[in-house]
């Protein structure tokens, strides 16, 4: 049943960040760009699926429900996007939403990886401590 919930949730915060992406784009003069979805990128022996990506700015999107901690699959995640930043001609900005915030540890990781994050407000277990690797929109 908590598998559902999660998918569920994450689905709709997914609908909500392609709404938050488009938006963004088209304040950037990017309207009417291109926008995948679930997109496949080749890391080495392995996959990263990105949330979003937008070919003509070469940017990925990940957009996060749940509060972020720099656990496993959030640390594996980030190294994939460490190698597409450094490896792949078609990444050249990956940009996290985080929609309830993530932990100091979490946005340290991310911010020494080279990835954007965007702190949606939207309540976090813990407070922002770092307000230079958050933004808020």
């Amino acid at each position: 049943m908590a598998l559902m919930q999660n998918r569920a949730r994450g689905t709709l915060f997914e609908l909500a960040g392609e709404v938050l992406i488009t938006g963004h784009l088209q304040r950037m003069g990017h309207g009417g760009t291109e926008l995948r979805k679930q997109v496949r990128f080749t890391v080495g022996d392995c996959v990263r699926v990105a949330d979003f990506f937008v070919p003509a700015i070469k940017t990925i999107f990940e957009v996060k429900s749940g509060y972020l901690i720099w656990n496993k699959p959030v640390r594996l995640k980030a190294n994939k996007d460490v190698w597409l930043l450094d490896q792949s001609h078609e990444v050249e900005r990956v940009v996290w939403f985080l929609f309830r915030g993530g932990s100091p540890r979490a946005l340290a990781g991310l911010e020494a990886a080279g990835i954007e994050c965007f702190d949606l407000g939207f309540g976090g277990e813990e407070p922002v401590t770092n307000p230079t690797t958050i933004i808020r929109i």
